[in-house]
């Protein structure tokens, strides 16, 4: 290779190698001429480019010369020697591109299973090595060494990553169980604002969104999960938004002005049948345990209290019952319901509980009449009336949902109404 002078007098010495005696400075501080970064990368990924040309591009040459190995790596091994993956791992951080031999998703998965071997990759090499198995059909072994090196890197490298190869462009390549783990693995928190992907991790099942869960790498995420697992339990519709915590028995807490609301699990009755129902409690406010009195009067003077009144929603179900059965009477069996397809047994009692959270909405808890300067006995009294008007609030709720779901359509029939102890005549 011939080198630039740029005005040097080429002197030979007593051993005979030759050297320069250059009258500029060269910017690395030395008398020799370098070639520049650009060239030299250019010099090394010509050689490997012409090594990988000897040993040949193709299966069937490979097959005349080392015959057992290829039809092995033809069908995914991964048993290559370290000289063999140094090689590999090389020529792509030379080259800057997939070496893209039949092969060589073998090899980068080899890298990846022995990556202990090859000490720290950069993060060009990692994505270089992905975009060597998403070449052409991405298998079973392929994702797995995908999310094996998506897992192990620090969440900016996987940024990085993922910013040159396309997050939903990789996702694609994915599917199944492998597909759900590698979109938890990339999932931020900042995804959980985007409507359309909310809307989908709702419409996972349990056993789904588990997957969810355990595998992603943001805690938001994997937070967002279990919350949506916990309301899969509830019959009552909520939307994770609504919802100010979930305890760990399930049950989902918020308010509505003037209310606090626990909504809970399903739960068995522990009977047979195939029925199922849906039951409104609206508990009085707490009263604090003193009364503090007037001396001088010997009336109420102080007192702490009520609450807001504790509302629980929950749903059970007979032993012989399920949520996708179909509903007997009722919401389920309007030309409405089964023209959208809403027959079940679980949308018929879940819209029992909708009922309920639409009536606490509209219509303010009972107030309690208590005043500083009563006596005693009507203070006591005024407890009560505020108990009693609690109860008939609840029987308010509870018929108006009666009437809202279960006299539509094929209307509840006047047994059942007198059962749960509602007038006879009420869907007439």
């Amino acid at each position: 290779m011939s080198v630039k002078q740029y005005g040097s007098a080429n002197f030979r010495s007593k051993n005979g190698n030759s050297f320069f005696a250059n009258h500029h400075h060269y910017p690395n501080g030395t008398n020799a001429p370098i070639q520049r970064k650009e060239e030299q990368q250019q010099a090394a990924t010509a050689k490997e480019e012409k090594k990988e040309a000897k040993r040949g591009n193709s299966f069937w040459k490979d097959l005349f010369t080392r015959p057992f190995k290829a039809i092995g790596r033809l069908f995914g091994s991964e048993n290559y020697s370290k000289e063999e993956l140094d090689s590999y791992l090389n020529y792509i951080k030379t080259a800057k591109k997939i070496e893209d031999r039949y092969d060589s998703d073998n090899k980068a998965r080899a890298v990846v299973s022995r990556k202990d071997e090859f000490g720290t990759l950069s993060t060009d090499v990692k994505t270089l090595l992905i975009q060597e198995m998403i070449k052409g059909a991405t298998l079973g072994a392929d994702e797995g060494a995908i999310i094996s090196l998506l897992r192990d890197a620090s969440l900016d490298e996987m940024k990085a990553i993922l910013s040159q190869l396309g997050r939903e462009k990789l996702w694609g390549q994915f599917s199944g169980y492998n597909r759900r783990v590698i979109e938890a693995i990339t999932l931020t928190e900042a995804d959980l604002s985007d409507q359309a992907m909310l809307s989908k991790l709702k419409s996972l099942s349990s056993k789904e969104l588990e997957d969810y869960k355990t595998n992603a790498r943001v805690p938001a995420v994997s937070t967002m999960a279990w919350k949506l697992i916990q309301l899969k339990g509830i019959t009552t519709p909520l939307d994770v938004g609504q919802v100010d915590r979930i305890d760990q028995s399930g049950t989902a807490h918020f308010s509505i002005t003037g209310f606090n609301i626990q909504v809970l699990k399903d739960q068995s009755t522990g009977k047979q049948g195939e029925g199922a129902y849906t039951e409104v409690k609206v508990n009085p406010g707490q009263f604090g345990p003193n009364v503090t009195m007037d001396g001088v009067t010997n009336t109420v003077k102080s007192w702490v209290g009520p609450s807001d009144p504790v509302v629980t929603i929950q749903t059970f179900y007979d032993l012989g019952a399920k949520r996708s059965g179909s509903s007997g009477y009722g919401r389920g069996t309007t030309e409405e319901d089964k023209r959208k397809g809403h027959t079940t047994l679980g949308f018929h009692e879940g819209t029992h509980g909708l009922d309920a959270l639409q009536y606490l909405k509209d219509h303010a808890p009972p107030t309690f009449s208590g005043q500083s300067g009563m006596s005693m006995p009507d203070f006591t009294t005024a407890i009560e009336d505020y108990n009693k008007a609690i109860a008939a609030y609840q029987e308010a709720l509870l018929l108006n949902s009666i009437k809202a779901t279960d006299c539509p359509g094929t209307p509840i029939s006047s047994d059942q109404l007198e059962k749960v102890g509602a007038p006879r005549n009420t869907c007439e």
